[in-house]
Formats: structure tokens, C-alpha cells, sequence
């Protein structure tokens, strides 16, 4: 939510970006949010 709020970092990407960059940004968190720390990082570890 802060970096949602932020101007400045939104003009670092320009507007179109930013709101595509969020609204992914979002869905992982609510796709990993019963996750536990480890396989969170685990999950990562598979796609990275």
C-alpha cells in the first residue's frame, strides 16, 4: 500500500506500468498468502 501511494515511484515507471506492476504485485501476494515463511521462500526458489 505505501508503494501504491507513492508518486515518486510511480513516475519512475510511468502510469501505465505502475498500475500493471501492482495489480501483479497483488495477485501473487494473494496467491502465496497461506504460505509459511519456508515455503514461501521454497515456492520462490521453484520460479526463480
Amino acid at each position: 500500500d505505501r508503494l501504491a501511494a507513492s508518486k515518486t515511484v510511480a513516475s519512475w515507471f510511468g502510469q501505465t506500468h505502475f498500475d500493471a506492476y501492482m495489480r501483479f504485485k497483488r495477485i501473487e501476494a494473494e496467491k502465496v498468502a497461506d504460505l509459511s515463511p519456508a515455503e514461501l521462500c521454497a515456492r520462490y526458489a521453484e520460479v526463480y
